[in-house]
């Protein structure tokens, strides 16, 4: 019964907590532009969820810091 409820379920669990990190990402204070950029489309990446380009666009910006 086990097996089949963490079948059943975790991919949807795995997305949401990959949607969750990428939703709060922010810019470290010693982090440059660079930096940032990479740890954010790594972790795009590695969370096989299709956001739209202007979904991107929002998380991008939303964690740079000035």
């Amino acid at each position: 019964m086990k097996r089949v409820l963490l079948t059943k379920y975790q991919h949807y669990c795995k997305t949401r907590e990959m949607q969750d990190e990428i939703s709060s990402i922010v810019q470290g204070d010693d982090e440059t532009l660079e930096d940032y950029l990479e740890i954010f489309l790594y972790i795009l990446q590695r969370s096989k969820h299709k956001f739209e380009i202007s979904t991107i666009r929002t998380l991008l910006l939303r964690g740079l810091t000035e």
